[in-house]
């Protein structure tokens, strides 16, 4: 048996056909075993076409582990079939974390409710990670709000991410106290995510380098970084104390040069995604979440 295979969510299981071999996990599981053995996960946001074969193959290839995000736009069930499908077929025991973003979309409990709803539907897909988005929620309340979405998921020991807006994100102390706030309601995060636009030059990306880690320091977090990198980024972020970094769309970029070369775009997507997973350090991640869960279990 594929020794990560017993770590899968229930949840997870129970939404995959019989035998799959896709080895969905959950983030928190990641993380909690990476603090032993170091690690940071590749994130993308994009359809699980080609797109997502192309990064699962990659992945594998580098022995990295990947965070395939489902669009809001996409139905979570139907995406999460087909990314489990295109697991099986192309990395087969190779973990990957599934994962989705619920907006807050406004103040009150009307919005919040909804948001939980959605964020209950997530969950029951299969899904192992979510991010809450509360940036439409005046900031006195989005702490709370972010809570009160995020409670069922954490206890069922889903990866939970909160979405800083561009001003926390270029303000770590600010970030790290709405981090603070949301852990007064008792709920488990486990990475705060801020965005940035690509660096212009070496002294933006040390800067943006240094905020990562103000957040992850100042906030006791797991940092994440979203937006689109650069080369020297992501040599700085490598050595930083961040946990995750998203590829800022380049990798469905790729696959979209291939205007339809179905074939063509999976092998674009695997190339880009390749110097990725090289570039951030990721390579050789699985290997070792692997020989810790084993070891933990």
């Amino acid at each position: 048996m594929d020794p990560l295979l017993p770590f899968r969510p229930v949840h997870a299981v129970h939404c995959l056909p019989r035998g799959s071999r896709a080895c969905p996990l959950s983030l928190r599981h990641v993380l909690a075993a990476q603090r032993g053995c170091g690690g940071r996960e590749h994130d993308r946001d994009g359809a699980a076409g080609e797109p997502g074969r192309g990064a699962l193959a990659a992945a594998r290839e580098a022995k990295a582990v990947v965070v395939l995000r489902c669009p809001r736009q996409l139905d979570a069930a139907r995406w999460f079939d087909v990314a489990a499908a295109a697991a099986h077929d192309l990395a087969p025991g190779h973990p990957f974390v599934a994962a989705a973003e619920v907006a807050v979309e406004g103040p009150g409990e009307a919005a919040v409710e909804r948001a939980g709803l959605e964020a209950a539907r997530l969950v029951e897909a299969g899904l192992g990670h979510l991010a809450i988005d509360p940036s439409a929620v005046p900031p006195a309340e989005r702490a709370a709000a972010a809570a009160d979405v995020a409670a069922l998921a954490s206890d069922r020991e889903l990866g939970i991410e909160l979405v800083l807006t561009p001003e926390e994100s270029a303000r770590p102390e600010a970030g790290a106290a709405l981090v603070r706030a949301f852990r007064t309601r008792r709920v488990e995060l486990d990475l705060a995510r801020a965005t940035f636009v690509r660096p212009a030059g070496e002294a933006d990306a040390r800067a943006q380098a240094r905020a990562l880690a103000q957040l992850a320091r100042d906030g006791r977090v797991g940092a994440a970084r979203a937006g689109a990198t650069s080369s020297t980024l992501l040599t700085m972020l490598a050595g930083a104390p961040v946990r995750a970094c998203d590829d800022g769309g380049a990798v469905l970029a790729a696959a979209l040069r291939a205007r339809g070369d179905d074939p063509r775009a999976e092998a674009l997507a695997w190339s880009e995604a390749t110097a990725f997973l090289d570039a951030l350090g990721a390579a050789g991640s699985a290997r070792a979440l692997a020989t810790q869960f084993q070891a933990e279990a």
